[in-house]
């Protein structure tokens, strides 16, 4: 029996606990996958303790053994050395035979339910997130593609039974995987009759926060991979089972695939100078038991601090819940399938995201409404912006949209004589981590196509496909948004061109839904409509025709999809906002379920005067010869003026105002007019100290509540960044020293930077002298560079737990050495409290906790004064 056969027949499946902390206690080591060959029996006695605690599933020790991570411990050298040696292990210790397990199970009392041909114990592939993230530009999609690729290929050929995604904190970083997971299957290793039989699961891990570092929540990292075809989705690390819990019964409301949670041992705790985990085993259990109970989960482990008697209470917990509630639903089968699926099947309506929200496709009230302003050859704007290969600029124009009630952004560069993969791929960037609404890549060149998927790290929708060419060009397109998981838009075309009456454009929508049905569970139906300002379109109805598919598409089941402007493409701005805004009404009585339009030009109808709307209704409906005719006479002596909508958001007239917006919303292009304005009435310093440091200031209080994703902080410190230089040299020379100097650095053992980095930015945009080390640095490196540059402070940094520790062994070496200069302290592991009881009394000199970057600056800021 394969995993996946496993997986559709018991009801909930054990996994071990922690292998780095169990490692831990064996051993010290910067590099725990090179224990694979240094040490293996150290990492077998840890997969023998939890097999014998009754894992069904044991994970290899590759957490980091990707080319990547280990090119950090100069082993990059060694990536198929190190997997095939730990799927050996795993191997070897997995050759227990059914009566094996009997006596194990008997000796520990367990209650399982066990089907007869049970596999004893499967081996799990760990991949973990690597140390870069994608979406924070740390590393190319293809480049990360191609790491986990070579680490997934090995793992396969070795015989690993699945590959466990696991830790994910970008979900572009868990698309790579995915994605390199399966081109992995296409070599099939020799002893698998299936390479697809090999199921994929992933979790991600939700900080405090209640999202991932790059700003996604649990719905959101859910509705973006579930659709690339994994096996199974849930959380793991960071937290606890209770901090955790929130995030499950969320989860438990949409997913239509098994739930996967692995906790930490409650939130780590320093003590005597060392890590510990304070969740007992029953306690650890008793919360893995009711999730099982209340939302269903079916596969069960545990990440950080869990041991092997966490999961041995575990089993006897989990299996008892199981037993009881087979009981008492007077189940046969070892899986009803009312459990497995349950309620969440049916609120599976259709989701879309961006890298931070998500979209429901269906709206209530309809429609769905998808900005068109981003369209190089609809918005002069926009077009402009591409021209002059100012993409910051055409990026930003995702916020305006947004705030003028757009729910989902068509992007579409093709333009003659520009490269649009290129401007596909530059927008695409940009837009990942700038715009909080999904995307739509309107293009049909399938290359353009990859290049957005690749950077877009939400689910977003492709525009689109046809059957122009008997659809050829259509599959290659729907092969890469099964790949990536993506929506897709059809337009009823086929060789005979665009269907111009209400029963051929039926006819090639139910081709479509046959064709797609395999390729995605969301498919747009565009019936399209032709402009009104061709009097040919006019006179035959064309636009009654294209209201009446809309409603009998609806009934053969397809979702409806419409370019509403197109409908009065060549008439004046004043007839077409009347024309639009008329045709969506229509459209959605009928069944529109989204609209490709500019929000922000629709009119109510009740505001549109009377005569206006009758001729409006004669042309669309084809009801009067000379229809159209009469509503363009009917607005040549109308002006715009007279049909002026009312923008949804307050203009901020005052200086103050508009570069505090500008700042907030990283309007890097627009902070180089209003500094200039600005010079015209305020002192530089002025400018700097009490408008541009507040902004900043505000920035920091949203990100600290959580209202502000990582990635748009990093936007709004450039934005400050090129405000200040452009005040730079209008300051007096007296004004432009920095404040003061600090040496940063990431400690021995820790690669991770994201955190010091955007330390970084924010003292350097607030008149300090930062020199960055980077990550890794012994002690004796960073004393160096701090002795010769005469820094007021030093600034360590680290992620890990381990990091908090090896901060400490560092600060003894500085005080062995008589240095004294202000240390400052931060990291996700580290705790106020272990800098007050650990920290300082390792140092002669002063030791400060920052919580964050802007608590970094306000140490600063408070070492500044004393200097004076």
């Amino acid at each position: 029996m394969n995993f996946g056969e496993y997986l559709k027949k018991k009801p909930v499946i054990l996994f071990d606990g922690a292998m780095g902390t169990e490692i831990a206690k064996q051993t010290k080591t910067s590099c725990n996958e090179e224990l694979n060959l240094t040490a293996p029996e150290i990492v077998r006695s840890v997969h023998e303790s939890f097999i014998n605690a009754g894992s069904n599933v044991i994970e290899t020790n590759t957490f980091g053994a990707n080319r990547i991570v280990l090119a950090e411990h100069g082993l990059q050298d060694k990536v198929r050395e190190i997997n095939i040696a730990a799927v050996k292990i795993a191997r070897q210790v997995c050759k227990f035979t059914s009566s094996q397990v009997n006596k194990l199970q008997k000796k520990n009392n367990l209650q399982t339910c066990k089907p007869a041909n049970l596999q004893t114990v499967f081996i799990s592939a760990s991949i973990g997130p690597t140390s870069k993230l994608p979406s924070l530009g740390h590393i190319s999609f293809d480049e990360m593609v191609s790491a986990y690729e070579e680490q997934a290929s090995i793992l396969l050929e070795a015989g690993v039974d699945l590959f466990q995604i696991e830790t994910c904190q970008d979900i572009l970083q868990a698309k790579a995987a995915v994605v390199a997971c399966r081109q992995s299957f296409r070599p099939a290793r020799p002893q698998a009759s299936k390479a697809s039989d090999i199921p994929i699961i992933v979790t991600v891990t939700i900080e405090k926060n209640g999202k991932t570092l790059t700003g996604s929540d649990v719905e959101t990292a859910y509705t973006a991979l579930a659709p690339l075809g994994i096996s199974a989705f849930g959380l793991n690390c960071a937290t606890g089972p209770l901090e955790m819990e929130p995030y499950i019964a969320r989860l438990a409301n949409i997913s239509a695939i098994p739930i996967v949670v692995s906790p930490n041992a409650g939130i780590p705790k320093i003590k005597d100078g060392r890590a510990f985990y304070d969740l007992t085993p029953e306690e650890f259990a008793g919360s893995l038991a009711d999730f099982v109970k209340n939302y269903g989960v079916r596969l069960i482990g545990g990440c950080c601090g869990t041991t092997p008697e966490h999961i041995k209470a575990v089993n006897r917990l989990a299996g008892y819940q199981v037993t009881k509630l087979q009981k008492k639903n007077n189940l046969r089968t070892c899986l009803p399938q009312a459990w497995s699926r349950g309620k969440r099947a049916n609120l599976q309506t259709g989701f879309i995201s961006s890298l931070y929200s998500t979209v429901n496709v269906v709206q209530e009230p309809r429609p769905l409404i998808v900005g068109e302003r981003m369209n190089i050859n609809g918005s002069k704007e926009f077009r402009e912006h591409l021209l002059g290969d100012n993409f910051d600029a055409a990026a930003l124009m995702a916020k305006k949209q947004a705030d003028m009630g757009a729910s989902l952004l068509d992007l579409s560069v093709a333009y003659a004589g520009r490269d649009e993969v290129s401007d596909m791929a530059e927008m695409a960037k940009r837009l990942n981590t700038l715009s909080i609404l999904p995307i739509m890549i309107d293009s049909t060149n399938p290359v353009a196509v990859e290049v957005a998927l690749k950077s877009l790290g939400g689910r977003c929708v492709v525009n689109s496909i046809n059957l122009e060419d008997g659809g050829a060009k259509a599959d290659t397109i729907l092969n890469l948004t099964k790949k990536y998981g993506a929506a897709v838009v059809g337009l009823t075309i086929d060789k005979e061109g665009m269907a111009l009456t209400c029963e051929g454009k039926v006819k090639i929508a139910k081709q479509l839904l046959r064709l797609c049905k395999d390729k995605t569970d969301i498919l747009f139906i565009d019936p399209l409509t032709f402009t009104l300002a061709d009097p040919k379109a006019a006179e035959f109805g064309s636009a009654k025709e294209t209201l009446e598919a809309i409603g009998k598409i609806k009934k053969i089941g397809g979702r409806t999809i419409l370019g509403v402007s197109n409908i009065s493409f060549g008439l004046k701005p004043t007839a077409r906002r009347v024309l639009n805004s008329l045709f969506l009404h229509e459209a959605v009585t009928r069944g529109l379920d989204a609209a490709i339009v500019h929000a922000g030009q629709l009119l109510p109808l009740h505001k549109i005067d009377k005569k206006a709307l009758k001729l409006a209704k004669n042309l669309i409906f084809c009801t009067k010869k000379d229809a159209l005719h009469d509503f363009i006479a009917h607005f040549d002596d109308i002006t715009p003026k007279s049909a002026q909508f009312s923008k949804n958001f307050a203009k901020i007239s005052d200086i103050k105002g508009t570069l505090t917006e500008a700042v907030i919303g990283g309007d890097k292009e627009g902070i180089k007019k209003l500094v200039g304005e600005a010079i015209k009435k305020k002192q530089p310093l002025d400018i700097i100290n009490n408008i541009l440091l507040p902004a900043m200031q505000k920035v920091g209080v949203m990100f600290g509540n959580g209202d502000l994703p990582l990635p748009f902080v990093l936007q709004s410190a450039e934005v400050m960044r090129h405000a200040t230089d452009l005040l730079a040299p209008h300051l007096k020379k007296e004004n432009v020293q920095a404040k003061g100097t600090i040496v940063l650095a990431t400690v021995r053992g820790d690669i991770h930077d994201i955190g010091k980095d955007l330390v970084d930015i924010i003292l350097s945009n607030n008149g300090y002298k930062v020199i960055n080390l980077g990550v890794k640095q012994p002690a004796e490196a960073i004393l160096k560079e701090a002795v010769e540059k005469s820094a007021d402070a030093i600034g360590l940094s680290g992620l890990l737990v381990q990091s908090c520790l090896v901060m400490k062994d560092d600060l003894k070496i500085l005080a062995s050495r008589d240095v004294t200069i202000p240390v400052i302290c931060g990291g996700a592991a580290l705790t106020k409290k272990f800098v007050e009881t650990e920290l300082k009394k390792a140092y002669n000199g002063p030791v400060y906790y920052a919580k964050d970057a802007f608590d970094g600056l306000k140490i600063m800021a408070l070492l500044a004064k004393q200097k004076k």
